[in-house]
């Protein structure tokens, strides 16, 4: 009894303070903690607007405080996309219980993304029934690629059709192509190859004989799935608009339409090659002969005689008759 009730005199006196020896509380900090803060910003969403109907409405840019109140994924975006003027790449998005860790909602930017940017543009070289083949394009921010199976051997043909309709100069978006692991197309820059929405197309050959793959001279084992695979370079996304693979020879695939202009830069460039083997023709043509010298007895050489001995009576005859005159008209 005496026990308790002396227990109960030193607790009392600690809480009084008079006791000199009882340790002081711990400080707390204010706010009561995660919890607390959480039913606070819930009383708050229960005061904004819920719906995106209300949101619009307000006829002002809308906080992050704000959209914090929706109970439902809005039917489209609240801001423009050129509002993101710090070019933010969205990825992904989820909202996880923070107690049980359990996904409520997930949201994540596809492997490689379809674009319909260029729909508008009349693609040049195309027919008509192959337009939106090259309107429209995948692309992604890494390498990327597609698998098609193959069970037959022979000879085939991969065509990969292109079209550049968003930059409008070279240097802007250059990528290679693999093919099982094989670089078929170095430093692709379209724009280069054809200038803006012009269709181009990528053949490249190859075949498929004893579970081997040859192609560009290079082989490798064939496992029945061919993969054409677009590689992330220095200058922005790889892409492709569409692809095909036919069995034939090269002759066998379709042609694009001529284009004047991309034809005579062509046909420059294989001048310019052709100067470049005629200077040396022209060289060494400049080195030889105009006349060469036909097959038959030696021409003898008009300037080999020596004429000096003629002309030396001619000197004599000079030299007396020059001193002879000079006499004469001193007499």
């Amino acid at each position: 009894m005496n026990s308790q009730s002396s227990r109960n005199e030193t607790a009392a006196a600690a809480v009084n303070g008079s006791d000199s020896t009882a340790a002081a509380p711990r400080d707390r900090k204010t706010g009561g903690g995660v919890p607390k803060r959480l039913k606070s910003r819930r009383n708050q969403v229960d005061r904004r607007p819920v719906t995106e109907e209300e949101l619009r409405a307000l006829g002002r840019d809308i906080t992050p405080d704000e959209v914090l109140g929706l109970r439902a994924v809005t039917r489209d975006y609240l801001c423009k996309p050129e509002d993101n003027i710090y070019n933010i790449d969205f990825t992904r998005f989820k909202i996880r219980d923070l107690e049980t860790g359990t996904v409520l909602f997930e949201i994540a930017k596809p492997p490689h993304c379809a674009s319909d940017y260029g729909i508008r543009l009349p693609i040049l070289r195309s027919s008509p029934e192959d337009q939106v083949l090259y309107q429209t394009e995948r692309y992604n921010e890494d390498t990327f690629g597609y698998e098609i199976p193959i069970r037959e051997e022979g000879d085939y043909i991969l065509v990969m059709k292109y079209a550049e309709v968003y930059f409008a100069q070279s240097q802007q978006k250059v990528f290679d192509v693999r093919l099982n692991g094989h670089v078929v197309v170095k430093d692709l820059d379209i724009f280069d190859r054809v200038g803006h929405s012009t269709a181009h197309d990528e053949i490249v050959p190859f075949s498929i004989k004893r579970g081997k793959l040859s192609v560009h001279g290079e082989v490798s084992t064939f496992n029945g799935k061919l993969t054409a695979e677009f590689v992330k370079g220095y200058y922005d996304n790889p892409k492709i608009c569409a692809l095909y693979v036919m069995k034939g020879k090269l002759e066998d695939v379709p042609k694009l339409q001529p284009h004047p202009g991309l034809e005579k830069r062509e046909e420059e460039e294989e001048e310019e090659d052709d100067g470049e083997g005629g200077e040396s023709e022209k060289k060494s043509a400049s080195t030889a002969p105009k006349n060469p010298v036909r097959s038959g007895p030696r021409t003898p050489n008009p300037y080999a005689t020596d004429n000096s001995s003629l002309m030396f009576p001619i000197l004599v005859a000079f030299g007396v008759f020059i001193p002879t005159l000079f006499c004469l008209c001193r007499l």
